[in-house]
């Protein structure tokens, strides 16, 4: 009797993701910077500078080989400039070598070792190479550097989210708005904390204020539709992602969130276009096959889902989305136990994201396994406590144990986050329902009409629950 909810956005996957190199400006995620002031440098040979400026000219425009070809030749000259091994590394981190990348910046800080960008594009490639600890540590050490320059701070703080440690990443966001106000990144990624945070009207509020700074970057709309729909305000959430693809008609990301959105309202047919579109922009994106196979399933296209789901995972094996995913469809068709070795599969992926857990409860529910069910809520909880969809999985756990009371409270929980899902009040009415307390089971089917009128399985309980005053 139970509708479950399922969380279907990629959360904030264009926000945080590494762009092209550019040397005018900073993404909202990180890019390598280069030395560019010719005044930098110690005059060498006048070949030197000619070397040195066609290599910084080629890797402006993305022809990083031609740079790196360059920078080698000046090495071969001189090899003790330091800025010639670190613009080496730049162009080699852009073609994804990142252990080369890594070793020329140990040479340019063993050569310059209080050169701030140093330490902090190591920082970056370190991050890129799973060793965080490590990363973490570049940056403290360009910021004792160069304590006053924003970035720094601000990529400190991307450090230590992907750590979960968010309190702390929001001061370095903080500290990165104070030294550059007029920042619209920075907004944006405190935005990207306070969301991971469960705050979401305080994220949407940074959002706004990126937007104000910046209003032709297409990260802030996009992330601000993440948190509108969070909040279940879908039809605003599609104006910003619109508004987002307007402004970059080629990112994936962009129409695939937007198909959550339509995916939420029901309109299904139009969500799967949007994942295809996505598909056909970056049809390596296994989020967008992930989200696709979500659609297929509410469709009742199960084996199509669970193809996409595959194909996911074939794509990005490391993608924990899909094994999430593919576990709540398993069920469907009888297949339990695969399910929940699926289910596991993206929380050993990802232990920080709730949403695994919370996935992984689902098919604990399916297996009668309600305790450790009622666990993987507690734990989803714990992650992040802003999401509705938590505490309804709890409320709906409770049920199973016969714990209606506290599935009320649960459910009054979920409620107070999102008070515009009429599966909650639903759910709560059935709760209500099964307490014997019929009138405020009714008020609870009202609203949820009220919400979504057209939705029967709410009228028909409305209906069994008058029949029982």
């Amino acid at each position: 009797m139970f509708r479950f909810l399922k969380l279907g956005f990629v959360p904030l996957r264009s926000s945080f993701r590494r762009v092209p190199f550019k040397l005018a400006d900073y993404p909202v995620w990180k890019r390598p910077s280069f030395v560019a002031s010719f005044s930098q440098f110690n005059a060498g040979p006048k070949t030197t500078s000619e070397l040195l400026a066609e290599g910084n000219k080629y890797l402006r425009e993305g022809r990083f080989n031609e740079a790196i070809s360059r920078y080698d030749q000046a090495i071969q000259l001189d090899p003790n400039e330091a800025s010639y091994y670190h613009n080496k590394g730049t162009a080699l981190e852009n073609l994804g070598k990142n252990e080369e990348a890594l070793l020329c910046y140990n040479k340019a800080i063993q050569i310059d070792p209080n050169n701030a960008d140093f330490y902090h594009n190591k920082s970056i490639v370190l991050d890129t190479l799973g060793k965080q600890e490590e990363a973490l540590l570049c940056c403290d050490k360009a910021i004792q550097i160069n304590p006053n320059y924003g970035l720094y701070h601000s990529n400190k703080g991307d450090l230590l989210r992907n750590q979960g440690k968010y309190e702390e990443a929001l001061s370095c966001y903080d500290h990165a708005i104070e030294l550059s106000p007029n920042n619209g990144d920075f907004y944006s990624n405190k935005g990207n904390i306070l969301y991971n945070m469960g705050k979401y009207e305080e994220a949407i509020l940074c959002y706004d204020k990126s937007i104000q700074i910046s209003p032709n970057n297409a990260v802030p709309y996009s992330c601000k539709g993440v948190a509108l729909g969070t909040l279940g305000e879908h039809e605003e959430a599609i104006l910003c992602y619109s508004k987002a693809i307007q402004i970059q008609p080629d990112n994936a990301d962009y129409h695939s969130n937007k198909g959550c959105s339509l995916e939420s309202l029901g309109e299904l047919e139009e969500a799967i276009l949007c994942y295809d579109k996505a598909i056909q922009i970056d049809p390596s994106n296994a989020g967008s096959y992930c989200n696709k196979g979500d659609a297929l399933d509410k469709l009742g296209q199960h084996e199509e889902a669970l193809l996409c789901y595959d194909h996911a995972i074939q794509l990005d094996s490391n993608f924990g989305n899909s094994h999430s995913n593919k576990s709540i469809v398993l069920p469907r068709t009888e297949e339990h136990q695969e399910a929940l070795l699926y289910s596991s599969k993206g929380i050993s992926i990802n232990s920080i994201s709730g949403n695994y857990y919370y996935k992984k409860s689902f098919t604990l529910n399916n297996l009668g396994k309600h305790e450790e069910a009622l666990l993987c809520c507690d734990k989803a909880i714990q992650i992040n406590p802003g999401f509705a969809d938590y505490y309804a999985q709890k409320a709906i756990s409770l049920h199973y144990l016969g714990k209606n009371e506290e599935s009320v409270v649960c459910f009054d929980k979920a409620i107070q986050i999102n008070p515009n899902e009429g599966d909650l009040y639903n759910n709560k009415g059935f709760a209500l329902f099964n307490l014997g307390k019929y009138k405020e089971a009714i008020l609870c089917y009202d609203r949820a009409i009220q919400i979504n009128p057209n939705e029967e399985h709410y009228h028909s309980l409305k209906a069994r629950a008058l029949e029982k005053l």
